[in-house]
């Protein structure tokens, strides 16, 4: 049977990242452009202890640091320009780069929660609850649905 992973939010996670060398390499035929790309990288990979990251995860961060580039570009250009352009007839149309933002956001927020670098402290314990729940016995249902029919037939004795 296979281990499970650690959990990257843990203590022992924690403490490991904090004992890591500084920088997680970058994987071969990935290359970081510019000191924006590199400190993206540095960052998002600085969220879990390098023995938790694999190369297919590692090349999904890549993504993660060029859609942000992207974002950033955009929200730059919509500060410049505002949310409308005109066109050569003079009329306001949408600037395109609202539509382009939004697409480049959703598709980061789409890569990080497949490698569960985004997980809100929320919903980590909405799951933990939830697996962690009591389970319901047939007899707490039948008692359930006994009751349900009382509540019922109580109802219709009334009317």
């Amino acid at each position: 049977m296979a281990s499970k992973r650690r959990r990257s939010d843990s203590v022992q996670s924690a403490i490991e990242r904090a004992q890591e060398p500084e920088e997680i390499p970058v994987p071969e035929g990935i290359s970081l452009a510019s000191e924006d790309e590199r400190t993206l990288w540095e960052q998002y990979t600085r969220m879990r202890a390098a023995s938790d990251w694999r190369t297919g995860d590692l090349l999904q961060v890549h993504q993660v640091v060029r859609c942000d580039i992207e974002v950033r570009m955009l929200e730059k250009d919509i500060r410049e320009h505002g949310f409308y352009d005109v066109n050569p007839a003079g009329e306001r149309i949408p600037n395109p780069s609202v539509g382009m933002l939004d697409k480049w956001r959703r598709q980061k927020l789409a890569i990080l929660r497949g490698i569960a670098l985004n997980v809100p402290n929320d919903a980590t314990q909405a799951s933990r609850d939830r697996n962690n729940a009591p389970k319901v016995t047939a007899e707490k249902k039948k008692k359930t649905k006994d009751a349900a029919s009382a509540d019922i037939l109580s109802f219709n004795a009334i009317t």
